[in-house]
């Protein structure tokens, strides 16, 4: 069974397809009759020789890069780009992004800027880019002063979830993107987040790749829906679809201090949403109940801080103060007051910044 939608944006609107066990090949050979080039990850590459015999030999080139974040580079971008003009690549050939986070930013930004844009799918593969990063036209690339510094709007033509991808990850990589799900609830649905957050507190997660699978592809659906609807609402950011930051602001510095695996991006967003509810708490807006639930679900979720909280706190201030949502000297915070509800707040005290960072490792540490 498949759930089929799709969202409006300024070049149309794109296709989303949600099921397990789909047929990639096929759909896509029904819905293109152009040249298709597949990019991959060499790691990923390796594994769907296991698990999706055939995926890859069904496209007419496939190009490798190496997996993880330091991808998302001039020089990895520079290398595609050559592959695809060597190779004859035209206006009309369709990229296919098949991989995590990295590999669709880094496809999409190809697709932007390849002969002045040209289409190309996201077929993600990790819970992460499932239920976000693949959604909403978000593309780029990093400098060594921070994520996604370089990047355009490009709207991929469809997305393909198939969720059968998960069973084939590393357990800790699909638990670490409920970071991202514990983000959508507290943004938007306070009843979700009490569910969410209950089941999380009352159940070991890895059940949810078991005997509770039907619950997790239930709680993608939901978060595909909420990223569809800002999306359509706020497609270049200028408004509400800035709310999605939340927890990013702090979760990059600490992915640039923590490089993955030492941290994963998921993690970092859990880390960085109980932050901004501790923020948002010691700034007026949150009450304190809403602060220790947040920290609670947390903490079960991914257990130790990186270095058990003794953080660099000077260093981590310089990731911050680069934040690309900072605006007239202020840091743009997405902070929590409730559950479904966040608000844009600018702060301008790096000082405040560093004492809560402190009170928030204490706290967490304390609740151990």
């Amino acid at each position: 069974m498949t759930d089929q939608l799709q969202y409006r944006h300024r070049a149309g609107h794109t296709r989303i397809v949600i099921g397990n066990g789909l047929n990639i090949p096929g759909w896509l050979r029904q819905h293109f009759s152009t040249r298709l080039v597949a990019l991959v990850d060499f790691q990923l590459q390796s594994v769907l020789s296991r698990t999706h015999p055939g995926l890859l030999e069904s496209f007419d080139l496939v190009i490798e890069f190496p997996d993880g974040e330091q991808s998302k580079s001039f020089q990895t971008y520079t290398d595609i780009i050559t592959r695809l003009s060597e190779a004859g690549a035209d206006r009309q050939t369709v990229l296919v992004a098949i991989g995590g986070g990295v590999t669709g930013d880094l496809t999409g930004f190809v697709a932007a800027t390849y002969l002045r844009g040209i289409r190309y799918i996201q077929v993600p593969t990790t819970l992460l880019s499932q239920i976000d990063s693949s959604i909403g036209g978000k593309t780029g690339i990093n400098l060594d002063t921070g994520k996604n510094l370089v990047g355009a709007f490009w709207q991929p033509d469809s997305i393909l979830v198939d969720t059968r991808f998960l069973l084939s990850l590393p357990d800790a990589e699909v638990l670490s993107a409920l970071g991202e799900m514990l983000k959508y609830n507290v943004l938007f649905d306070a009843e979700g987040f009490n569910d969410f957050g209950s089941w999380i507190l009352n159940h070991p997660p890895m059940t949810l790749l078991s005997t509770d699978f039907d619950r997790l592809t239930n709680w993608i659906s939901r978060c595909i829906g909420f990223k569809t609807s800002i999306v359509e609402e706020d497609e270049f950011e200028s408004g509400r679809r800035a709310l999605l930051n939340l927890g990013h602001t702090l979760g990059h510095a600490l992915e640039k201090v923590y490089v993955y695996p030492a941290l994963r991006h998921g993690d970092a967003v859990t880390i960085g949403t109980a932050f901004a509810t501790l923020l948002s708490h010691r700034l007026g807006y949150a009450n304190r109940e809403t602060a220790d639930r947040v920290l609670q679900i947390a903490r079960r979720m991914i257990g130790s801080l990186p270095d058990d909280g003794n953080w660099d706190s000077t260093r981590l201030l310089d990731y911050i103060s680069r934040d690309k949502k900072k605006k007239d000297q202020a840091i743009r915070w997405i902070l929590p007051v409730r559950p479904g509800h966040c608000e844009i707040v600018p702060v301008t005290d790096p000082n405040l910044i560093g004492t809560t960072m402190k009170a928030f490792t204490d706290e967490w540490n304390r609740s151990e």
